[in-house]
């Protein structure tokens, strides 16, 4: 039985109480996986004979007993395979075991230090709970994968030279973002260690959001973005981005947007164009950082 159907069991049934349960996904599951009750007027009605082999099911299945054991907490798949035929049963997703990370030089986790090959590479993935200290003094969240492989490349300020990147991931299936941003807001209090943490991403108003939501101290991008300029052609980016515009104009309303983010936000909205970080990158613009706490004035 999955996490989900085992807690709405213990949620809404009372052992040894015969009883009904209103008509939804969660009974149908009971009725066709496990023949749990009998559907009457939009009802599942059970009796006790129903639940207790229902218990006995779970137990056989899962090792655990309906009413008296909380569902256990999921383990990746080699833990769980030492113990159980189906490797997958209630294991994580390994998606969500690994973060992407990548440096200049080298990445310096747990008091060991791996240095980069010369080969262009995205970077290591590396299993979350297994990092248990960072060596480096700045964690940066990056917006788009390919950036990952030209960190080299970038026009950075010197005291970024041997920062820790993290991919923040994407919609793909093996690059979660939930488990990126988790590990990104999450880590100060994990590590327990002073690192200072940041966000680069796109210079439009989606970027500034992600830079405002992930939990960085501070924001890297464009200097003198106005000056910047582009290879022609037509760019449309700036005008899909309504709902994040919305946003920041709103935020900017309130008083609630950092005079980083309002300043970067108003040369947006002049020039109608976004500069992306593969721009950054290919052009050499110049970066630094900016603080993300310093608040316009209501």
């Amino acid at each position: 039985m999955k996490a989900g159907l085992y807690k709405f069991f213990q949620r809404n049934v009372k052992v040894g109480q015969a009883g009904k349960l209103r008509c939804n996904a969660s009974t149908k599951q009971l009725l066709n996986e496990y023949n749990f009750g009998v559907v009457s007027a939009g009802y599942l009605h059970f009796t006790t004979q129903h639940i207790d082999q229902l218990i006995q099911t779970v137990l056989d299945e899962n090792g655990i007993h309906l009413f008296r054991d909380k569902f256990p907490s999921k383990k990746n798949r080699i833990e769980t395979s030492l113990s159980n035929p189906n490797e997958k049963d209630n294991s994580c997703a390994i998606r969500d075991e690994y973060v992407l990370l990548n440096s200049r030089y080298s990445i310096n986790i747990n008091q060991l230090q791996t240095p980069i090959q010369g080969a262009r590479s995205l970077g290591t993935y590396v299993a979350i709970e297994e990092i248990k200290s960072i060596e480096h003094r700045q964690l940066i969240l990056v917006e788009n994968l390919s950036i990952m492989a030209y960190l080299a490349d970038l026009n950075l300020p010197s005291e970024l030279d041997n920062a820790l990147w993290l991919y923040r991931g994407d919609v793909n299936h093996e690059n979660s973002t939930a488990v990126a941003y988790d590990f990104f807001r999450t880590c100060k209090q994990k590590i327990k260690q002073k690192i200072k943490l940041i966000c680069f991403s796109d210079f439009d108003p989606q970027g500034i959001v992600i830079a405002l939501t992930c939990g960085a101290d501070l924001w890297l991008t464009v200097i003198d973005a106005q000056s910047k300029t582009l290879p022609g052609g037509a760019e449309n980016d700036f005008y899909k981005q309504n709902n994040a515009r919305t946003t920041l104009e709103k935020k900017r309303s309130a008083g609630e947007l950092p005079k980083s983010c309002s300043r970067a936000f108003s040369t947006m909205c002049a020039m109608k164009k976004t500069i992306k970080q593969e721009h950054m990158v290919s052009h050499q613009f110049e970066l630094d950082c900016f603080s993300l706490n310093s608040l316009e004035p209501s």
